[in-house]
């Protein structure tokens, strides 16, 4: 087959009639693949239409995010990129009509990378010239999607100033700059002459008065232009970074400290449409990120073992999502000091869908031989990308342990333990409690419960077994609230880890011989699943399923 591509506003003597592109449209219309997408049916009638009526120089990204997609007056193109997802969905899907329902049609719909205006295609059988082969040109795929500006759907802009060119490979992003144009180079020395001048009386006073310093890690000074500041640390700290965020700080509910975005090279930002993701209880953890086709980081830290955790969200891809689709919308590739850490990595598939809070953890992360902890980001399909980093000082051969408690509040125990406030839980309600837990050193543990059907998805390291300890008290049957005056059998529940059956039927009351008695169960040898998950979870079997606080502690392998 020979495919021969004719512009719809340009006709020519051989190109297909208005009412052959009609027809073809029908025919798409009327397809089961696109029955099952009303939404990209209503775009691609949308886009045709426009055509057929002579109105091409109407098919606006703007028009269209407005006009179809039910974007308000004010949308932004530069903020939100829904058309140019859209239509990279609709090529898809004509792509994958014209392959199946739609493969003996003669006249077919292309919507080329870059553009929004459709052309129309006659496929016909070659004059027996030899050729035979298929030209695939018409159909091609963009690369990338999400492209961080917009796509060109216009007449080209005037040329503009020059701006950095950027060289990219599998392992690494190179910046360099455009020469600078002769009107401007005699002002660019005049700058460095009087930077120099300054630095040269400011220098000494300064050393005088603070000494020789030493950048920390997550310190900061002044960026160089990829993101990577100068300076190095001699003692290992955390690194807390908010990936895209350009805020000054953020606390979080433990009093640590998240920084700015630093240390990178490449890649786009972007904030996150939505305040409430599942799983967690710092959103603001994941109200940005960094992302693009490739991008990384390279990350200053003192010789040492460390702990690094990835944080990631999906809000673009899913269920419930205007962009619609799932699993395998995005899949990238993580690299950590030239090794692959995640590959074919999918956050709807690790995370369980979107708008949902993943977190991935790597224990025996030591910087590489020049110092630095380097991260590379590609895409495999979509856009790679992460919405927060922290590198902890770790534990040789361990993850550090993790100890939650179903408060607000983090919590210290008599060993001098900390439990962070309530967070990785789906499901659920929390009750704050008055009344005196007995049988504990630590009664401040039994105040809050969460109770009801619920899960937690505690992240860990796949290398390992862990052990899980639940505390446990019944605080309702038996006691002042109670009108029915229950016991024994009041609250049954079951708990499992990844679909392993820890407890069955379990009965506090029964268990802790009476209510308002504190009550612990360890379980051991656990093993996380291949999402580097420990999902437990309290299935109710009379009344509510109930957790005062659980801990988490590597065993080894």
């Amino acid at each position: 087959m020979i495919y021969q591509t004719y512009v719809t506003p340009m006709r020519s003597l051989v190109s297909p009639s208005v009412e052959r592109e009609r027809a073809a449209l029908e025919a798409v219309l009327a397809s089961e693949r696109f029955a099952r997408s009303p939404r990209l049916a209503r775009l691609l009638a949308y886009l045709c239409q426009k055509s057929f009526d002579g109105e091409a120089d109407q098919i606006k990204e703007y028009n269209i995010a407005t006009e179809v997609l039910g974007r308000p007056v004010e949308f932004d193109p530069s903020q939100d990129a829904i058309a140019r997802v859209e239509a990279h969905r609709l090529r898809k899907k004509l792509k994958e009509y014209y392959a199946e329902e739609g493969s003996g049609d003669e006249i077919r719909i292309v919507l080329l990378p870059g553009k929004y205006v459709p052309e129309f295609v006659r496929a016909r059988h070659s004059s027996g010239n030899g050729c035979g082969q298929p030209s695939e040109a018409a159909f091609a795929e963009p690369t990338v999607v999400l492209p961080a500006e917009p796509e060109a759907i216009s007449e080209p802009e005037p040329p503009a100033e020059p701006e950095p060119v950027r060289v990219a490979s599998f392992l690494q992003i190179v910046e360099t700059e455009q020469p600078p144009s002769p009107r401007r180079s005699w002002r660019r020395w005049l700058y460095w002459g009087l930077a120099a001048c300054l630095a040269l009386a400011v220098v000494p006073l300064w050393k005088l008065s603070r000494g020789h310093t030493v950048a920390l890690a997550g310190a900061s000074p002044r960026p160089l232009v990829s993101g990577i500041p100068s300076g190095y640390i001699d003692a290992q700290q955390p690194v807390r970074l908010l990936a895209g965020s350009s805020r000054s700080s953020h606390i979080d509910r433990m009093g640590n400290v998240w920084q700015a975005d630093r240390y990178f090279s490449g890649g786009s930002t972007s904030e996150c449409p939505h305040e409430f993701f599942a799983r967690t209880n710092d959103p603001m953890l994941f109200a940005s990120y960094r992302n693009g086709g490739e991008f990384s980081y390279s990350i200053p830290l003192a010789p040492g073992t460390y702990e690094m955790h990835l944080f990631f969200v999906e809000t673009v891809y899913g269920p419930g999502l205007v962009t619609g689709g799932g699993e395998n919308s995005r899949t990238f590739g993580v690299v950590l000091n030239g090794k692959l850490l995640l590959d074919n990595f999918d956050i709807v598939s690790d995370a369980r869908g979107p708008n949902i809070a993943d977190e991935r953890v790597f224990r025996d992360v030591h910087p590489d031989k020049d110092g630095k902890l380097h991260l590379q980001f590609y895409s495999e399909r979509g856009q790679a990308v992460v919405s927060a980093i922290e590198i902890l000082p770790g534990l040789e051969n361990r993850q550090l342990p993790i100890r939650l408690v179903a408060q607000e509040n983090s919590v210290t125990d008599h060993l001098g333990h900390v439990f962070a406030p309530d967070t990785y839980y789906s499901g659920g309600q929390t009750s704050i409690h008055r009344v005196a837990i007995t049988g504990t050193e630590d009664p401040d543990l039994y105040a809050g419960e969460r109770y009801g059907n619920f899960s937690y998805a505690i992240p860990a390291d796949t290398r390992d077994l862990y052990s899980v300890t639940v505390h446990l008290a019944e605080a309702y049957w038996g006691g002042p609230l109670d009108q029915t005056h229950g016991g024994p059998g009041s609250r049954l529940f079951n708990v499992d880890c990844n679909g392993v059956r820890l407890l069955e039927n379990f009965d506090i009351y029964k268990q802790a011989g009476g209510g308002f008695r504190a009550l612990t169960k360890t379980f051991h040898r656990l093993k996380p699943n291949a999402q580097g998950k420990l999902v437990l979870s309290f299935e109710p079997v009379e009344n509510y399923a109930s957790l005062y606080a659980l801990e988490v502690e590597d065993e080894g392998r």
